[in-house]
């Protein structure tokens, strides 16, 4: 599962590339995606996410060797295919594209088509990523996605043909008027069309969205408590059945086939992003550099030469007042709004990149990075890597909160490896994950 060789902290794992545009908002939906632009706004779109790509060409030598590419929605496949080529040049010609291990791209169903899959495939994307979401017709409609399941289980078989070896198709359970019946067949039937890779999501009905709406008004009903509760149950059931691993929390894979790209987010490494509210994930070097100095040992082992934070008594509070104080890591987001996007970027020069407000910086403090690496981390099956938690934020995970966690280990929800370092939830604590990543989030 491990898919780079371990470089220097600081290199990029992976290139995201957003698209913003749908045919049609889904109720449930609270993405930055957009249903209103047609292919003029489109072509302009990729015209300034090509310009981004180019003024930012220096950013690629920090690319890592194999770093995976994904485009994400919105919905990528709703543009014209001559400018998904376009990106796609732009991209390998500043040098971003660089052999990846694996190269994804999100489609709906409902706008795939053979010869648009057989370009997708030609222009190097070797892993597609279909939101099926349902094979119900009712609940299909009733959630305002544009595919019929037919339609669904078409395109499966269209990306084989294609060439697509590595599929991949999201569904969600807990659906209005979803019963344990629709869902067993839905899962069911996805196992049968032979792909390796799903990823599966309980529905969150999240604020602002129509589905919130109608939620409130009492227009919509969702399964209760208890039905959501079996529904879960039955997803893992029914894919160990057929073989598949639960590596993640909501993602499971037959041979191997996990998700390279998410995986980078998962072990928490940095990614470099283009195109509106695209979301990268960058660390400073120098400050890295700066800083390892006071992450070991207690504060009488570090040099004051090599330190500007006053020397503590103890270990515990000299890690604290880094972790406090101490900003390494910068994350990047762009501009949300498509005009504001395409205006930013096609007026960007590489002298203005730096001080454009196309993006917003957020920077991170150690503290934040460690609760954020913890429970990335924990998501995975294989748990966080304790050895690396204390190289990269000088922070004994287990001695720090131990007394919080204790309890959940006791309760068969976590699990710790003394020797191998590592923390992991079991399948039970899987289901209450959110009570467990509270620990370092509140600590």
């Amino acid at each position: 599962m491990e898919i780079l060789e371990e470089n220097v902290c600081q290199q990029y794992r992976a290139i995201y590339v957003h698209i913003p545009f749908c045919k049609q908002k889904c109720l449930y939906c609270d993405f930055a995606s957009y249903a209103c632009f047609g292919e003029r706004e489109m072509r302009a779109y990729t015209d300034a996410l090509c310009h981004e790509i180019e003024v930012r060409a220096d950013e690629a030598a920090k690319v890592a060797a194999g770093a995976t590419i994904y485009f994400g929605g919105g919905t990528p496949s709703v543009l014209p295919i001559d400018c998904l080529e376009r990106i796609v040049a732009t991209l390998k010609a500043c040098s971003f594209w660089q052999e990846p291990v694996e190269a994804t791209i999100e489609v709906n169903p409902g706008t795939a088509d053979l010869e648009k899959l057989k370009c997708l495939r030609a222009a190097g994307f070797d892993r597609i990523s279909f939101g099926v979401q349902s094979l119900q017709d009712e609940e299909l409609r009733t959630i305002g996605r544009i595919h019929s399941a037919s339609e669904a289980l078409q395109a499966i078989e269209m990306a084989k043909l294609a060439g697509f070896k590595r599929i991949s198709c999201d569904l969600i359970y807990g659906l209005p008027g979803q019963s344990l019946a629709s869902l067993e067949d839905t899962v069911g039937r996805l196992i049968k069309t032979g792909i390796e890779h799903m990823s599966i999501y309980g529905l969150i009905v999240e604020e602002g969205t129509p589905l919130e709406r109608l939620v409130d008004e009492g227009k919509m009903l969702l399964p209760d408590e208890d039905l959501t509760a079996d529904m879960y149950e039955l997803v893992q059931d029914k894919l160990a059945q057929a073989g598949f691993e639960r590596y993640e929390i909501s993602n499971y894979a037959k041979n191997g086939q996990y998700s390279r790209h998410n995986t980078v987010y998962w072990q928490y490494h940095p990614y470099i992003a283009f195109g509106a509210a695209g979301c990268g994930f960058d660390v400073n070097d120098k400050a890295a550099t700066d800083r390892r100095n006071t992450y070991y040992a207690d504060a009488s082992q570090a040099s004051s030469s090599h330190t500007c934070w006053p020397q503590t008594s103890s270990t515990e509070e000299n890690v604290a007042s880094v972790c406090e104080n101490t900003t390494i890591a910068y994350r990047r987001t762009a501009i949300s709004t498509v005009p504001e996007y395409i205006t930013a970027a096609r007026v960007m020069t590489p002298a203005s990149w730096r001080s454009s407000e196309l993006y917003s910086i957020e920077a991170i403090t150690l503290a934040q990075q460690l609760e954020e690496f913890m429970f990335m981390g924990l998501r995975r099956s294989v748990g966080a890597d304790l050895k690396e938690a204390r190289e990269r934020f000088g922070v004994d995970v287990w001695e720090r909160y131990s007394k919080q966690l204790q309890r959940f280990v006791e309760q068969g929800y976590l699990h710790y490896d003394v020797v191998k370092q590592r923390l992991w939830l079991t399948p039970e604590g899987m289901e209450v994950g959110n009570q467990i990543f509270a620990v370092f989030v509140d600590a």
